[in-house]
This record gives structure tokens, sequence and C-alpha cells, in this order.
């Protein structure tokens, strides 16, 4: 049996919904125009935390991926608020939209496009915290179902590639404890057996990562490419002592910024755990996020 640490288990989570709603209040306003500092009372998230969870209950229901279920939640999210804070959700992205019309209008469920946004990284989450409260699950099943899910929105080889990397590196977070940020910035060198078939950008953006100044990114941020915006999460991670330092590097430095913070919250909430997360108390309704995580954690005995 793994042996997981409960609060990476759902410090991911969590950090997803903190950056989430940390990144709302500045979202798509030019660099440097706002800043944030704090989070208010009574804050919200938005379609990047709850299209998450609606993949997390799919999952859990289903025990593989169905796209028509996913894409049903998806709409009740948008429409009737299911799985967020509000009576309604927030509108999703366009290649989540397109994908779902494409569903209803000729049955596919798999993007033949070459969509290389971020925004299937969000909902990499799901898959792990699937795998990881099943016993029965083999790791390999990580990669398998992580690719599934992103190829529903996103069709390109380096956007699978870069989930199924941002999997495995929320994976080990939760299943090593005691695992260090410079174990884990050259995870992908020790293990070239598992990643020698991924895509060749995401390898050479990963061997080069420590050579980049965090200061210098976001002046080569394309906030709308999967491998840009990974890679500004991951130094925003790495380049910090704590959470919330990273967390207002990763918010404050793009006008995606709650796109951003999210990514990086699921990696360092993963990392660092529950107790470094005090505004949460700040966010309505988590409530709603630890009713899943609870079920998900209980599934099977853990400690």
């Amino acid at each position: 049996m793994i042996m997981l640490s409960k609060s990476k288990y759902y410090g991911g989570m969590f950090g997803l919904c903190l950056g989430d709603a940390m990144g709302t209040q500045i979202e798509s306003m030019p660099v440097g125009q706002a800043q944030v500092k704090t989070l208010p009372k009574n804050a919200v998230w938005t379609n990047h935390t709850s299209t998450t969870l609606c993949a997390l209950v799919s999952l859990i229901e289903h025990h593989r991926i169905v796209p028509a279920d996913i894409f049903y939640k998806y709409v009740i999210y948008r429409d009737d608020g299911f799985l967020g804070p509000l009576d309604s959700g927030y509108e999703l992205d366009p290649e989540t939209i397109n994908a779902i019309n494409r569903y209803r209008n000729f049955g596919h469920v798999k993007s033949a496009g070459e969509e290389v946004t971020a925004t299937s990284l969000v909902r990499v989450l799901a898959v792990v915290l699937y795998v990881l409260s099943r016993e029965s699950e083999p790791e390999a099943k990580l990669f398998d179902l992580t690719k599934q899910l992103s190829m529903m929105t996103h069709g390109s080889k380096l956007t699978s590639d870069c989930c199924k990397y941002f999997a495995y590196l929320l994976h080990y977070c939760i299943t090593h404890p005691k695992v260090t940020k410079d174990e884990l910035l050259y995870l992908h060198q020790q293990n070239v057996e598992i990643f020698k078939n991924f895509h060749r950008d995401l390898v050479t953006m990963l061997d080069n990562l420590n050579d980049l100044d965090l200061s210098e990114l976001p002046k080569t941020l394309d906030e709308y490419n999967v491998l840009s915006v990974l890679q500004f999460a991951l130094k925003c991670f790495y380049q910090t002592a704590n959470f919330m330092d990273g967390l207002l590097f990763s918010v404050n430095l793009t006008c995606q910024s709650n796109l951003c913070g999210a990514i990086y919250g699921q990696i360092a909430g993963a990392f660092y755990g529950m107790r470094h997360m005090p505004l949460l108390t700040n966010i309505d309704k988590t409530s709603i996020i630890t009713d899943i995580l609870d079920h998900c954690w209980q599934s099977q005995n853990k400690i």
C-alpha cells in the first residue's frame, strides 16, 4: 500500500482553489495595473476548480473517463452552479465549449485539433486524486486516464504530454512526503525510460528549467501556450521559499492570473500541504471540496 500524506492529498486541490480565487481578483487586467496581496472574505473560485471537481466526481462514479458525463457536468456547472460556490458558474473556456459542441453535434469524444492552451493542465489533479484513492488502480493508469481527459478538449501531443508530466509530478509529491524541490526538479532525468517518448519541447524545457530566472519569464510568457504556462508555474514554485510567495508571483506577473494561480497552486499545495494556506478561511463554501476529498480519502485506509 502506498503511504500518503493527507495534508498533501488535500493540499493539491485546496491549492488549486486558492490560486484560482486569488487570481480571479485581477484576471484579464494588464500586468502591473493591479497587484493582489491578500484575499477578501467570502472569495469564490471559478470554472478551473469546479471543472476539476466535475472530472473527479465523474471518475468516482464511473471508474473511467466517460466524456458524455464529464461534458454534462461541465454544462450544469456553467448553467446551474453544480460543484461551484454560486447559483451559476463562470463561462467555460473556448476549447471546452468547442469540445462540448463537437460531442453534441457529431458524437466526437476526442479533439482532432492541435489545441495547445493550458486549460486541460488544470484538470490533471482530478486523475491524480482518483488514482490515489483506488488501491486497486495501478500507477500506470495515471498516464492513460490523464491523456484521455486531456484529449477530450486538446488534441495536441504537446498538451497531453505536459498534462502527463504534471500528473506524475503531483503524484510523486503526494506519495513521497519528504521529497525535496531539487529531487522534483530532476525527476524526469532520473526516470528517463518513463519520459523517453515525451514531446521533445517539453523535455528541453525541463532540462533548462533551472537556468531560467523567474524575473525574466513574464517577458516571454505566452499565456495561451501550455508549455509556457507550465514553465512559468514551475518556476514560481521552484524559485520561491513558501506557498504564498510563489502564489503572489504566479497571479501578479500574468494577465491569465487565475489560470496560472490554479496550476501553481496544485503543485505548491501538494508539496507544502494544508498548513501553509491561511487564506483558505476566506474562501466561501469550501465544504463542497472537503466533502468530495473526504469521500476519496476514506475509500481506502490511509495514514
